[in-house]
């Protein structure tokens, strides 16, 4: 995600990529997974955490093979180029 903003210019957040890359959402958003630390629900937030790390994975993977990775802004779709050998 890290070199996806520095390639655009601005951070695009997990559930945007996966939406447009995967057509997969996110379980939850960060603040979400304060509450869970906070109120010691710790399978939830484990899952939670789980789930971002297999999207991330696979948005990497997609980018990998096709050498983009597609995000949504506003209404529209667009397409970023990666290197990610």
């Amino acid at each position: 995600m890290e070199d996806l903003a520095l390639s655009l210019g601005y951070r695009v957040s997990l559930e945007n990529v996966a939406q447009g890359t995967l057509n997969q959402g996110k379980t939850g958003h960060g603040l979400e997974a304060i509450r869970l630390y906070r109120e010691g629900k710790w399978d939830e937030l484990i899952e939670y955490c789980l789930q971002d790390v297999r999207l991330t994975k696979e948005v990497y993977e997609y980018g990998r093979a096709n050498g983009h990775v597609k995000f949504f802004a506003g209404w529209e779709t667009y397409e970023a180029p990666v290197k990610w050998k």
